[in-house]
């Protein structure tokens, strides 16, 4: 007796979120050119090619397997929805599907659904399974009733529910085309991909010009003779200088490199891409990005100190420490990211075309390092700066109910006041801005080939649906650096403009004591 099993294609879903991507197929034998992936990948339908299905040997062979493997360590199975080969019912007859958490043959876990007899089973069915396992089998040993020439499997899909963590694993990792059991409007990936090309092509000119103008404005104010005494207008100095630093060698670069080539497809910008300007680019926004994240933190630290702990204020927040605490935070800055232009260099495309980008022999040693950059410029600096800002707040709210209560206001409590108003409002746009571009990151890290088993198979489409995400989310993480110079006119007095405000602030210090203005 012969043995031939063809499978069409497979999904596996929660609800609509396709699971396929998470794992790897595997069949009893092959039959020419097919493969046990041609049961996951679209299209998702009744109709049987060799092209679009894996198929087994006619061998005669007792049994037929197919089965489907999870990457992480298990699925609970709701329901199961098969979708069979047309006009093909008697070649399924007899069939068995198993959940099981181990990958024997026969299985031996729990058997979901077995086809009773008499008569042929319909060939889209939806199975219920309820059952938390690490494989999914097909199997088969009854075989084509009206040939005897053995089992076939032709044309499967396979939709079933998953865990709590496997959700959210799967929401962060799924791709577009294989969300659903169903075709994808290609009309809507294309418009989602122009749409966010066009925006950050045209948009991020606007945020170097605003940027740049903004941050230098602001940097002039709070270096002039009158202001530099104070320890907060350090540090929003150095926030300013390193925010024209990122919009000089991080933002103006990706533009040019993504946005221009966009805009004019014929121009070469392959001074980018030399040996030296190259690393020396990297190295400068890689340190400017950590300054600029950092300085946030610290102003934080020091307006929590300031707001919470007054008593230790003149020992921390004084004009020489702040000076002392950024001159730290740009060495550790040149340190920790020298790696960058060590493991980085120009190499060349397959079609001869240069390209600035991390080392190929120090793959892995680029990725680890990168990934450590990301989170400490990223998510350190959000849980740090959430939490102090939600004591600071709650401090503030205690205090000016002591204060009206008392009715007692002075002029250097109103400066303080301003200047954590301020950082309230600069650490919160940090936290909004940068949190859509963190999730991409934090998708792209739990895909790529280094955390997860499952190597990307996603279609055209899907990638052009992903990329045109991503180029949203990284134009409004582009905003971080150019929104201050509106938040200090925004938080300033009753909004006016933001010359008004530098003034207002002028006014008040040189109303208030020397001694008390340089501890805050």
């Amino acid at each position: 007796m012969s043995l031939r099993v063809a499978n069409n294609n497979v999904s596996l879903c929660h609800s609509n979120d396709n699971l396929t991507p998470f794992g790897t197929a595997s069949q009893s034998s092959r039959f020419i050119r097919s493969t046990p992936e041609g049961a996951i990948l679209p299209p998702i339908s009744n109709r049987f090619t060799l092209e679009t299905c894996s198929t087994t040997n006619v061998d005669g062979a007792p049994k037929a397997w197919w089965m489907f493997q999870f990457s992480f360590l298990s699925a609970f199975i709701t329901d199961i929805t098969i979708y069979y080969r047309e006009g093909s019912a008697y070649r399924m007859d007899g069939f068995r599907l198993y959940v099981t958490n181990t990958s024997t043959i026969p299985p031996d876990g729990y058997l979901c659904y077995e086809d009773p007899d008499p008569g042929l089973p319909n060939i889209t069915q939806n199975i219920p399974c309820n059952q938390l396992g690490k494989y999914v089998i097909y199997y088969d040993t009854k075989g084509d009733v009206l040939t005897n020439t053995g089992p076939l499997n032709e044309s499967t899909a396979i939709c079933g529910g998953i865990s709590v963590y496997d959700k959210l694993f799967n929401f962060i990792n799924n791709d577009l085309n294989q969300t659903k059991c169903a075709s994808i409007d290609d009309n809507a990936i294309f418009e989602v991909y122009n749409t966010g090309r066009n925006f950050f092509a045209y948009f991020t000119p606007v945020i170097l010009l605003v940027g740049i103008i903004g941050n230098s404005l602001s940097l002039n104010v709070f270096i002039s003779r009158n202001m530099r005494c104070l320890s907060a207008s350090t540090y929003l100095a150095t926030l300013s200088t390193s925010d024209l630093l990122v919009l000089i060698f991080y933002v103006a670069v990706e533009w040019l490199r993504r946005g221009l080539a966009y805009l004019v497809p014929d121009s070469k910008l392959y001074f980018l891409d030399i040996n030296g300007v190259c690393q020396i680019q990297l190295y400068l926004s890689y340190v400017s990005r950590f300054l600029s994240a950092w300085i946030i933190v610290a102003f934080t630290v020091e307006r929590y100190i300031g707001v919470c702990h007054p008593l230790h204020r003149r020992y921390i927040c004084s004009s020489k420490s702040t000076k002392q605490i950024v001159s730290s935070i740009l060495v550790v800055a040149i340190v920790i990211v020298i790696y960058k232009p060590i493991l980085s260099g120009v190499y060349k495309s397959s079609v001869g075309t240069p390209y600035c980008t991390g080392s190929k022999e120090h793959d892995f040693a680029a990725f680890v390092l990168d990934s450590i950059f990301a989170i400490l410029i990223t998510l350190v600096p959000f849980i740090v700066i959430t939490v102090l800002n939600i004591l600071i707040k709650r401090k503030l709210f205690t205090r000016n109910k002591r204060q009206k209560a008392c009715r007692v206001i002075t002029e250097e409590s109103v400066i303080r006041l301003e200047f954590t108003i301020i950082l309230l409002a600069i650490s919160i746009c940090f936290i909004a801005f940068n949190t859509p571009y963190f999730v991409f990151w934090c998708r792209n890290f739990l895909t790529s080939k280094y955390v997860s088993r499952y190597v990307d198979n996603a279609s055209d489409a899907n990638l052009q649906y992903w990329r045109g995400l991503l180029y949203i989310a990284r134009t409004i993480f582009y905003m971080n650096y150019c929104v201050n110079f509106f938040l200090y006119s925004i938080t300033g007095t009753s909004g006016e403009k933001y010359v008004c405000y530098s003034q207002w602030i002028l006014k008040h210090y040189r109303n208030a004591t020397t001694t008390n203005i340089g501890k805050i």
